[in-house]
Order: structure tokens, then sequence, then C-alpha cells
């Protein structure tokens, strides 16, 4: 065990509670994460289809991360051959099994080195992943695992990447690594809410208790050196809640929120602030803000949607802001952040998740909105990364929405493949403007062509009905892509 990873506890009951609560859970069937005292590790075993040119050395890189929050230092592996990429090196991080959040994400990439220009070396990320710690079953994640990684994107210049994608390449020649997460008898779960919901009120009776007793624990600094609360640390909070939400705050203003916590209740637009100053690999914080959410007023629609910024990857505080945020934005507003929202759907951990289902209900239910949220959705399909996210939000949208609006659907999507095939077809033509427009109009004026583009609803505006295609004043402008007119 790393010297520097002790357990923060106010007292022998902590742990009296918690080894109560974890054996009441395990049942044979599953364990309950809260079991394991033991640190987080995996092993790197080795990997396949890495090719790389003018390097020294590689190693893998790895790091836990819940959002863009780093929960620990990051792990690495010794330096080998590229012609060799083989490690089957054991990484311990500084941070408790059972303490991870249920959000935590694996940041693997495979990195570079070269001693050529730097003394102490060039490093550069090859290819990276992205991986959930617990499935969508709450299971974490066990046994091994063949990882296929991601290209790195460009101009990126870290060797992690936690905000990218999560899950493994799907194309199978990309660079592949073996993970060796361990072997458990039973499957671990995620602590179930209520061992959760009765460890954050004995936790929050603990720190009553140490208020008023003013103890101190060395090991923990949310206990340490308690002093009444008075006027100006109200006049500090809101002073917080009231910045930009792209400021940062300090390490002393993390714990005077924190402090002030059940003081938020009353202001439940402060929840951003909140969760900025929770301690992530701390589950003493994330149970007592789990009951904190419990008792939270509905926020703000401008509130719940950065709820669903990035940085707050809890699947918990998602819920909540989704379900605000079907309470109380109007289809109009809706309407104005569906782009946005449809890209924040991309990045979800999981394919079943709250923000899909209230896109898809809220795009059957008001046509405007579905209509957009099917061509958001069809013009992402390009990307193989996110195609079969796509596929199935297009065909569980497409299900519901009925016999008529599906054709009327279906002869905009035929109507765009005609224009992409004409459009593609001119710019391979090599002859000059004169015999293309020839060629234009012969197209046009097929059969196939005047079925497909006459009589179909606009898709730049659904309430748009286009009629008969004029075709004499049909004409390629001059430009490099050729775009028709």
């Amino acid at each position: 065990m790393p010297s520097n990873l002790k357990r923060s506890s106010t007292s022998s009951k902590t742990e009296y509670f918690l080894k109560n609560a974890s054996q009441a859970i395990a049942e044979g069937i599953y364990f309950s994460l809260w079991k394991f005292e033991t640190p987080f590790k995996l092993k790197a075993l080795w990997a396949t289809y890495v090719n790389v040119r003018d390097v020294d050395k590689i190693y893998v890189k790895c790091g836990l991360y819940h959002g863009p929050e780093v929960l620990c230092a990051p792990r690495s592996t010794d330096l080998v051959d590229p012609c060799n990429p083989k490690w089957n090196q054991s990484l311990e991080f500084d941070i408790f099994i059972s303490d991870l959040p249920r959000s935590a994400r694996l940041c693997l990439s495979i990195c570079s080195v070269s001693y050529r220009n730097k003394k102490s070396g060039e490093h550069c990320c090859l290819s990276w992943s992205n991986l959930p710690l617990f499935d969508y079953k709450s299971r974490l994640v066990s046994d091994l695992k063949s990882i296929n990684l991601r290209p790195v994107p460009k101009d990126f210049t870290d060797l992690l990447n936690p905000l990218g994608l999560v899950g493994s390449n799907t194309n199978k020649d990309s660079p592949c690594l073996e993970i060796d997460f361990g072997r458990y008898t039973a499957p671990v779960i995620f602590t179930p809410d209520d061992i959760i919901e009765e460890y954050g009120h004995f936790c929050r009776k603990m720190d009553f208790e140490g208020r008023n007793c003013g103890y101190k624990d060395v090991d923990n600094a949310r206990f340490q050196n308690y002093q009444p609360i008075v006027a100006r640390d109200y006049e500090l909070l809101a002073e917080i809640i009231e910045r930009d939400p792209f400021s940062e705050m300090s390490i002393q203003e993390k714990n005077l929120v924190w402090r002030l916590r059940e003081h938020c209740l009353k202001i439940p637009d402060s929840l951003p602030k909140l969760l900025d100053a929770v301690k992530w690999n701390q589950r003493d914080d994330v149970s007592q803000l789990y009951v904190l959410l419990k008792q939270w007023r509905p926020v703000k629609s401008e509130t719940a949607l950065e709820l669903l910024d990035c940085k707050y990857a809890d699947l918990k505080v998602r819920q909540y802001a989704v379900k605000w945020l079907d309470a109380n934005i109007s289809d109009e507003l809706l309407a104005q952040y569906l782009l946005q929202l449809v890209q924040v759907v991309e990045y979800e951990p999981y394919l079943d998740n709250g923000l899909s289902r209230l896109l898809i209900k809220r795009s059957l239910l008001n046509r405007k909105i579905g209509h957009y949220f099917f061509w958001h959705l069809k013009a992402e399909m390009h990307d193989p990364s996110v195609r079969l996210r796509c596929c199935l939000l297009l065909e569980a949208y497409c299900r519901g929405i009925g016999s008529t609006f599906l054709k009327s659907t279906l002869k905009q999507v035929e109507a765009l493949e005609k224009l992409t095939n004409l459009s593609e077809g001119l710019k391979q033509r090599k002859e000059d403007n004169k015999e293309k427009i020839k060629y234009l109009f012969d197209q046009i004026q097929k059969a196939d062509y005047i079925e497909a583009l006459e009589g179909f609803n606009s898709p730049l505006n659904h309430s748009v009905i286009l009629g008969k295609l004029v075709r004499e004043e049909c004409r390629i402008m001059d430009s490099a892509k050729k775009p028709l007119w």
C-alpha cells in the first residue's frame, strides 16, 4: 500500500459502521464496493498494432478521473522497446477501491519518448482511450480487457485525454491494449443508495459532533480548525455563487462552500458551486452530497443546463439535472440548445441515459424539435465513434413518430441523397462549366430526380413545403467545391 494513502475517518466508529454496512449487503451474489479497503490497481500486459517510427521507447500512462478532475496521481509503466510492447506490470493508485466515485473513469494512453532533442526526453501521446470503471449495472470493471485505442486529435499535446469519448475504438485495426483488472469471487457493485444515505447521515452527525467538540483529525482537513460561522462567511458564499461559471475557486473557498453546504440548500442555484467543492475521491463527501440532493429544490433551466457540463460527471447529479430541465424548460428554449444537447449526448458514458430519453420524449411531443433532432443526429453519422449511438437514437425516434411523419422524413433524406450524389458527380467531372451545366440539366430532368426533389418538406424548415423544381434557373456556382444553386 502506498505510504501516503491513509483512510480518513473521524473515529473508530466510522470503521465499525462501514464494516457492518458492507458485510450486510454482501450476500454471495455480489459484493459492495465498500467491502474493499485496498488500493485500486491494474496490470498492464501488452499492446498490439503499435506502429511508430523514430522513437526510443514507449510506455502506458493511466489516470483516474471524475470528469476533468484527477482523483489521484497518474501512474506509468516502465519504458520498453516499441518493437516489443510488453510490460506485465502492476500499477497501484493512491485511492482506495471503496472511495471510487460512481462516474470514475480510467484514462489510458500509449506514449512515446525520444531522447534526441532533450536530455529528459520528449514525451508524446500516440493513442488513447477512456473506460468507465463501472458498467451500466454499476458493476466494477474486472477480468481481462482488450481496449482498442483512438488516434490523437489534431494539435493535442497532453498525455491523457479525460474529456474524450468513452469506450473502445470501433476500428479493430487500431492499437490495442491488454489490461488485467483482477478477479473477484462475485461481482463488485457500487454501494446501494440506502447504505450511502445511512452513511451520509452518520458522517453529518460526526461532523456536527466535531464542530461542538472542536476536535482535529490530522488526516482530514475538513475536520480541522472549526470556527463558528459568522456573517462574513455568508457574504463570501454569496459572492462565490454570483461568480461566472468559468471562474475557479481556491481551496479555501471550496472549504468554505462545503462548510456552508446546508445553507446552500436555501439557494438551489448554488448547486454547481457546491459540486465544485466536493472531494470526489472521498466517500464521506459524496455520501453527504447525496443526502443533500434528496432535499434539493429544483434549479432554473439555465442552471440545469450548466449541470450537464462535462465537469459534473456524477450520474445522480445528471439525473437530477435532466429531471429539473424537463420540468422547467420550454420548447422554445430547448430548441435553441438542441444542437448542444445532442453533442452532450454523444459523451454520455452509457447508451441508455436520462438526457437521451428526455430528447426523444420532447422530440416526439413537438414536431419542430423532432425535425431538428433527427437532422442533428443524421449529421453525425459520418463519425464512426458516435455512429452506433446516433443510429439507436434515430431508430427510437423514427419508431415513435408515426407512418405519416416517417414518410415525410424519409423523402427529405432521399432528396438530400440525390443532391449529394449529383454534387459529387459534378465535382469529379473534368469538362468545362458549359458541359457541367448540360449534365446538371440532364440529371434533374430524369423521373427519379423529379420525384425526389419536388413536393417535400424542407430539411432547413419543416414548416416549408418545397414545390416544383424550376430547372431552367438551376446552376453551378463558381467555387472550388462547385455547390449547386
